[in-house]
């Protein structure tokens, strides 16, 4: 087999599709780069709303309608700040995004050096190929199972206090 028949091939893989395919490389990375500000700014925006619910509810009697109000408030912001947990999703959602870039360089300089030496060795071209393609894939694939994992075991679902 050539080395461009093997290149040519992967494109039947979804790993290898485009960011339109759900599981390609492409898409993955897309979905962490767009996610990632969002998150940060929910986590950032979550922060805030608590910490001026805190001064307001400090300086306030929490009898009154405006302390009930402001105390609800600062549940529910809690509430889904916990559950999704922004602070973690941002940091994870980056991360991830990164180590994909990382990954697809170091796999695209591997391939680079392949072809550089492809006219003279065809089967050792061939076979650094084969190993970064699996590298690569199994590497990605690591990237977002770790993530995924990570982000579920920060998340916080409410309970209600047990009755004893």
């Amino acid at each position: 087999m050539k080395l461009n028949d093997y290149l040519e091939s992967l494109n039947e893989l979804v790993f290898f599709k485009g960011p339109e395919i759900k599981g390609s490389f492409e898409y993955n990375l897309q979905w962490y780069e767009n996610r990632h500000p969002r998150h940060r700014l929910c986590f950032y925006i979550s922060g805030l709303l608590m910490s001026v619910s805190l001064v307001i509810l400090y300086g306030l009697n929490s009898s009154s309608e405006l302390g009930k109000t402001v105390s609800i408030l600062l549940l529910f912001v809690s509430s889904i700040s916990s559950l999704f947990a922004f602070k973690r999703s941002w940091s994870g959602y980056y991360l991830a995004s990164q180590n994909l870039l990382a990954l697809k360089n170091i796999y695209d300089e591997s391939l680079l050096r392949a072809k550089l030496i492809n006219d003279e060795d065809e089967v050792q071209a061939l076979k650094i190929v084969i190993a970064s393609t699996t590298q690569f894939m199994t590497a990605a694939n690591k990237v977002v199972n770790n993530e995924t994992v990570d982000y579920f075991s920060a998340v916080k679902l409410p309970s209600l206090p047990s009755k004893n």
